[in-house]
């Protein structure tokens, strides 16, 4: 009787397990959307400056009306000053890419607040689509939104979960939660803001430069 009582626990626990790896894999896949949005909306205006027409639509509105714009003024320009407008325009739009970047690796810290705001500049960012009556964008917009809603959902399911529910052996111990600011990620992104702005001072004077011994 112990013995079939005491594999019954087993059994349990297995499935409290499972059940759990399953919320969180499902968070996990709805968060890392934010790194999709930012490296294709980078890979978006690399291929824009050295003349391609391909763009994946689960980029960002804001850079490619920035690619378009910095494009219009270049052509004004001699070629080293257009390419040097077009590489303002890319730093513009790596910083932008960078937001949702630095939201995905705040989101798998479990920063809610992080992945909520990531998710209104998205929402933002369709509005841009929608302007320039880009359908199918505003649309893959709704579909990484639906995905990003839904790992939001599984953390919360998560976090009631691991509260309520007792989990003998956990396959992955949950960690204890660091303060934003005290990461990794603070310290990365302050050091890459610092150089972002230094080369971006650099070439808005190459660019000042440029026009002034036009």
């Amino acid at each position: 009787m112990e013995m079939q009582s005491t594999n019954s626990q087993e059994v349990n626990q297995v499935l409290l397990i499972q059940q759990k790896l399953a919320l969180e894999a499902k968070f996990n896949s709805g968060v890392n959307w934010f790194y999709w949005i930012g490296g294709m909306s980078v890979i978006n205006s690399l291929i824009y400056i050295f003349g391609g027409s391909l763009s994946f639509v689960v980029g960002l509105g804001i850079t490619q009306f920035v690619d378009a714009v910095t494009h219009n003024i270049a052509e004004d320009f001699s070629a080293n000053g257009s390419f040097i407008m077009l590489l303002v325009g890319f730093a513009f739009n790596f910083a932008m890419a960078g937001i949702f970047l630095v939201a995905g690796l705040l989101g798998h810290l479990r920063y809610r607040w992080a992945i909520i705001l990531g998710m209104i500049l998205y929402a933002l960012d369709a509005l841009i689509l929608l302007w320039a009556s880009d359908w199918f964008g505003v649309a893959f917009h709704l579909f990484a939104l639906y995905g990003l809603f839904g790992g939001l959902n599984a953390d919360k399911k998560l976090q009631a979960f691991i509260k309520t529910t007792p989990i003998m052996v956990t396959a992955f111990p949950d960690a204890e939660k660091i303060p934003w600011h005290k990461t990794n990620v603070f310290r990365i992104v302050g050091s890459a803001a610092l150089v972002y702005t230094g080369i971006l001072i650099v070439l808005v004077v190459i660019g000042v430069i440029e026009v002034t011994s036009k």
